[in-house]
């Protein structure tokens, strides 16, 4: 499975709104992509975001229908330095090798509040 089938299946779980939270397998390894880099994908989140548990369910889904799926940081922006620009981003964000994966651009300082 390549990295566009990845983010085909990722955006099809995300908009159906899957309810069951599906871990991927003890077994799995970081998905190679591009020349054998291996993928880091991160999901951002935060206390008290409201959408964080339903994406995190379809985002693992997805994840558990690949044969090598990466593995999956996540990463609370409490535990951020003030400056590191993930702290920026909104919540829950999903981002695959240090980009966002619907193409929101780096946040740059100084950094929103969270709403």
């Amino acid at each position: 499975m390549g990295l566009n089938d990845f983010l085909a299946i990722l955006l099809v779980c995300l908009v159906l709104g899957a309810c069951t939270e599906i871990a991927p397998p003890d077994s799995a390894r970081p998905l190679a992509v591009d020349g054998g880099s291996e993928m880091k994908l991160e999901f951002l989140t935060r206390e008290g975001c409201k959408n964080t548990p339903k994406v995190l369910a379809n985002v693992k889904q997805a994840l558990a229908s690949m044969a090598s799926p990466p593995e999956l940081h996540i990463v609370h922006q409490a535990v951020l330095s003030p400056d590191d620009p993930r702290t920026g981003y909104p919540t829950p964000t999903i981002l695959m090798n240090g980009s966002d994966i619907f193409g929101l651009p780096v946040p740059e300082p100084p950094f929103p509040a969270p709403a």
